[in-house]
């Protein structure tokens, strides 16, 4: 199965966390605001409904933070409007106190923007001095080119572009490869042994079958990256780490109700 991607991505009304609003004074705030309210259901519901009711919050704060870049660019014209009054009276400590308060304005608006950047292009290797550049905006641009699928051919070698006949292909390709009919056959598992590097131990394979604690769950949220999203519900994993304090033990509580359980949310 051969997938094309198109130079153009629709992300229509679909939520996505920015992990810029964690550094904003507003959001613990909100997301306790929210979290204090008691929902009746199962601790996966719970969560659910929070989540849900942060977002429209989160979307406010984003509009009110306006074009960060743009942001960036007009903190750096005061700066330089203040250097100016600084060279020309270089003794009025009110002069020098401006001038410091718009380093200090720029040097958060960069980092907003720089924290921006990073999510939009999931480049782990950029550091915290790191500024924003070209290779940045290029590798947005990349991500971006890859995403939507516009034409597929099956195994037969036909081609189909219609958004219709892509959905059914994919569809059908894994419904052969993971629940069609194959025969089972039983492996010797002493075969295998000769080029096996490490055989588990009687411990190492009773640790395997412990129950989750609640600090697996807290270094699983933690191990993943930042501007990774763990859910299709647009939450980035740097939500959870920056609100950990609030949501953690709710959030711990949903997923070990799910590994006692079994269930899952459909949503």
């Amino acid at each position: 199965m051969v997938i094309y991607g198109d130079r153009q991505q629709q992300y229509g009304g679909m939520f996505r966390f920015n992990n810029y609003l964690a550094c904003s004074p507003e959001f613990i705030p909100s997301v306790r605001n929210i979290w204090q309210h008691n929902i009746v259901g199962t601790p996966m519901y719970a969560v659910a409904c929070k989540l849900k009711a942060l977002k429209p919050i989160f979307r406010e704060q984003r509009r009110n933070k306006g074009d960060l870049s743009h942001n960036v660019q007009m903190e750096k014209g005061f700066l330089e409007a203040a250097q100016v009054l600084v060279s020309s009276r270089r003794r009025d400590e009110l002069f020098i106190q401006l001038e410091h308060c718009c380093r200090l304005v720029l040097a958060k608006a960069t980092k907003l923007e720089q924290i921006m950047l990073q999510q939009r292009a999931k480049m782990q290797w950029i550091k915290g001095g790191d500024q924003c550049s070209r290779v940045i905006f290029r590798k947005i641009t990349q991500r971006r080119s890859s995403r939507r699928i516009f034409q597929i051919n099956d195994d037969q070698g036909s081609t189909h572009t219609g958004p219709e006949e892509v959905i059914n292909q994919f569809v059908t390709y894994y419904q052969n490869l993971l629940g069609g009919d194959r025969r089972r056959s039983i492996i010797d598992i002493r075969f295998l042994r000769p080029w096996a590097r490490h055989i588990l131990s009687n411990e190492e394979s009773t640790a395997l079958l412990l129950p989750f604690t609640p600090a697996d769950v807290k270094q699983a949220v933690f191990d993943i990256a930042e501007d990774k999203a763990p859910g299709p519900d647009g939450y980035s994993s740097g939500f959870f780490k920056a609100a950990w304090p609030i949501v953690g033990q709710e959030v711990t509580s949903a997923v070990l109700d799910f590994f006692r359980t079994g269930r899952l949310l459909k949503r």
